[in-house]
């Protein structure tokens, strides 16, 4: 019986006795800055697709109704891989970990990234058809399976609540930083690429390039903990549906699905409508004749605006 409690206290030097949690909560070197390359990585993927429904619309020629279905019927698709993708990732076992594998998803996510800012001339139905597959290979796979093993990568990467709060809070900060210095850049090469044939590709591959690079450091720089007993303990398996049960039980899901649907409308509104708005009130004062050079509007905006194929270059 000494050994056994001996043994048990040998295992939590260092640790809180009731928790099992580490004490010391010190980092390791720049794991914060490690940690959060991925994260910032598809913060930039968000950013650059957020221009995707004016692309469908004013440079491939797409009726904007159509563009709205498609993307509707990719996010209710996305439903319901994101319950698929928590079930896979709880049941992965392998040498690399049970999240760590899944990072290797920002390599196809810039990739069809790149790809559906290159759609062909072909007919509008294969246009509609190739950029509604793609967009939810991208949406609905490739970061949807990103983003579910996130908490459990983090978990099992490092110990400590302390540890993950400041993992968190830091990631945040430098994706807020990130995420502004790409938004100010993205407007510039559209002004410069976009009228350009292949200038939406090489937009983005000047993001997709250097962000996919970047996203992999976290996958090579970050490995996960071996298991403990805290993890034994703590993790309880759900299967399908048993997950879909738990969620329709639990009616402060519902709320908080309200709130997340309310500030993803909000906040793709404000970026696909701030493009639209932009793009065609600065066409419109520098194309019309009958306004004065230093016009701030056209009151003629509806007879001398561009064409949609005029702004494209197509």
């Amino acid at each position: 019986m000494t050994e056994r409690h001996t043994a048990s206290a040998q295992t939590l030097v260092g640790a809180d006795l009731q928790t099992a949690i580490p004490t010391d909560t010190t980092l390791p070197k720049a794991f914060s800055l490690r940690f959060s390359t991925r994260g910032i990585a598809l913060a930039l993927n968000v950013i650059v697709l957020l221009q995707l429904t004016f692309y469908s619309t004013d440079v491939v020629g797409l009726a904007p109704g159509l563009v709205g279905v498609l993307f509707l019927a990719a996010k209710l698709f996305d439903g319901f891989t994101d319950l698929v993708a928590g079930v896979i990732i709880d049941r992965t076992n392998t040498r690399w970990g049970k999240a760590r594998p899944y990072e290797l998803f920002i390599i196809p996510l810039w990739l069809l990234t790149v790809a559906i800012f290159s759609t062909p001339a072909m007919s509008t139905f294969w246009q509609a058809t190739y950029i509604f597959v793609l967009y939810a290979l991208i949406n609905s796979v490739c970061a949807t399976f990103l983003n579910a093993s996130e908490a459990v990568y983090l978990k099992r990467s490092v110990r400590g609540e302390v540890q993950h709060a400041k993992v968190l809070s830091r990631q945040g900060v430098l994706i807020i930083f990130m995420a502004a210095i790409g938004s100010i850049m993205l407007p510039q090469l559209m002004a410069s690429w976009g009228t350009q044939p292949g200038g939406w590709t090489m937009i983005a591959l000047v993001y997709g390039i250097p962000f996919m690079i970047i996203g992999l450091i976290r996958f090579f720089t970050v490995k996960e903990l071996p298991e403990d007993d805290t993890d034994r303990v703590t993790e309880e398996r759900l299967g399908l549906g048993a997950t879909v049960r738990a969620l329709f039980q639990n009616k402060f899901v519902f709320i908080f699905t309200a709130m997340v649907l309310l500030a993803n409308i909000v906040i793709a509104a404000s970026a696909i409508v701030g493009t639209y708005y932009f793009t065609t009130s600065s066409a419109t004062s520098a194309s019309c004749r009958w306004c004065p050079p230093r016009a701030s509007s056209c009151p003629w905006s509806t007879c001398c605006s561009p064409s949609p194929s005029a702004r494209s270059g197509r």
